[in-house]
């Protein structure tokens, strides 16, 4: 399949880094990384931990209204729910450099975390070094 001068993107909603097929040079078919603009901001995959709040049945409702108050807080920023939880004061987003900006000064979030996947194991997020 040849991709002639076509922009690819990762799947995942960022715009941090393209690739693009060169078809003009004496080198065809190299791809090369484009640099970002300023115009684009980076994704973050994130899980709030909403501050106050237990899990279970009887928090229902407390911890509607927390995730409210932190939706509405972004409805100017780009922002993907992944997850919602009803009984656990937590939610899964992704989210751009502004929307981050907002969650970490939120008065309803308790902590921000890396959204990872995990091996048995190795644990979530776990890197080695």
């Amino acid at each position: 399949m040849v991709l002639a001068g076509m922009i690819l993107r990762p799947a995942v909603a960022s715009a941090a880094t393209a690739i693009r097929v060169d078809t003009q040079s004496p080198k065809k078919g190299i791809s090369t990384l484009l640099q970002p603009t300023v115009a684009q901001s980076s994704v973050h995959r994130v899980i709030v931990t909403l501050k106050g709040l237990e899990a279970g049945p009887e928090w229902a409702d407390r911890i509607a209204q927390a995730r409210a108050r932190v939706m509405g807080a972004l409805k100017d920023h780009r922002v993907v729910v992944n997850r919602v939880y009803d009984l656990v004061p937590a939610l899964a987003l992704t989210v751009d450099d502004d929307a981050l900006r907002v969650l970490r000064s939120h008065p309803d979030v308790a902590s921000i975390a890396d959204d990872g996947t995990s091996t048995p194991g190795s644990g979530a997020g776990s890197k080695s070094d």
